[in-house]
């Protein structure tokens, strides 16, 4: 059973200038100390940037940063960027860019990208992961290498 609960954070509200009533974060959401206590994993997402569009049409696809804030079923405080279309939802070639470029399988060198010995632009993002299967599955196994391995108590 998966119980999900969305919440939308709130600016707080200033009680008045001393030190006792300014610390802390300054957002907060409705019934917050229950659900930081209860919840197996809860994620911050914030939109970064509108992608597509113009000043005439509005954007077709927004990029979106994941932060794990808790997590009691593997490893908190990650982030991700998230690029996710209005049509078809999470961008799957965009996250494997990502998840890539974190796992060092492709590197940055000016505004172009290297994989091996081959440069390209992002926007040949999808012609070079056809060339070059192999990316795919080097990423599988960077994502296996970055979950921590528990010791199973018997």
């Amino acid at each position: 059973i998966t119980f999900v609960i969305i919440c939308q954070w709130r600016s707080k509200i200033e009680m008045g200038g001393g030190t006792y009533f300014s610390r802390g974060p300054s957002k907060t959401f409705l019934a917050e100390g229950p659900l930081r206590y209860h919840a197996t994993v809860k994620i911050d997402c914030q939109q970064i940037q509108k992608l597509g569009g113009n000043s005439t049409t509005p954007p077709n696809a927004i990029l979106v940063q994941a932060s794990i804030d808790k997590n009691t079923v593997g490893p908190p405080y990650r982030k991700a960027l998230i690029e996710i279309d209005f049509v078809y939802g999470i961008n799957r070639l965009s996250s494997l860019f990502e998840a890539a470029r974190s796992a060092g399988i492709i590197t940055q060198s000016g505004s172009w990208w290297v994989y091996g010995e081959q440069k390209f632009q992002r926007s040949k993002w999808p012609q070079v992961l056809e060339e070059h299967q192999e990316i795919g599955e080097r990423v599988q196994e960077a994502i296996v290498s970055w979950i921590p391995k528990r010791e199973v108590q018997p």
